[in-house]
């Protein structure tokens, strides 16, 4: 009985329950933060040096969790507005339902063992394939 309690004291110093939110959202969130205290129990038994504080930790988490969303929000250099022409836009458009296109960055002769890999973006201004990591790589052509 005490590992549960000692969980749920460990858990909801971080948690930030709010009367205001909804209970779908206070399940989820509360299922996301046992994982991440999951991960940092499993973290501190694995690790002897160098380890992170659990703040850090879950930053470190959250970061790694969000960095294909943001790296998608993200306007390279070769999409931004040029001289030559009118800007048709940029980014990232999730292609309907479940069709896929070869990621023109990374799959192919551009892949190191020159697998094919599939892609269900495309880039807004050529409506080629692209993965939101490969997107800083990417060149319209």
């Amino acid at each position: 009985m005490g590992g549960i309690d000692s969980t749920d004291q460990m858990l909801y110093v971080y948690m930030d329950e709010r009367r205001t939110m909804k209970h779908a959202k206070k399940v989820i969130f509360n299922v996301f933060g046992r994982m991440v205290l999951n991960a940092y129990v499993l973290y501190k038994l694995n690790t002897t040096q160098g380890q992170l504080k659990r703040a850090e930790f879950r930053k470190e988490v959250i970061g790694d969790l969000s960095s294909e969303w943001l790296a998608s929000k993200q306007i390279p250099q070769n999409l931004r507005g040029g001289g030559d022409g009118p800007s048709v836009g940029f980014g990232l458009r999730k292609l309907p339902e479940k069709k896929e296109k070869l990621c023109r960055t990374c799959s192919g002769d551009n892949h190191p063992e020159g697998k094919k890999r599939r892609s269900r973006t495309v880039c807004v201004r050529c409506g080629l394939g692209v993965h939101a990591e490969c997107l800083g790589k990417h060149v319209c052509h």
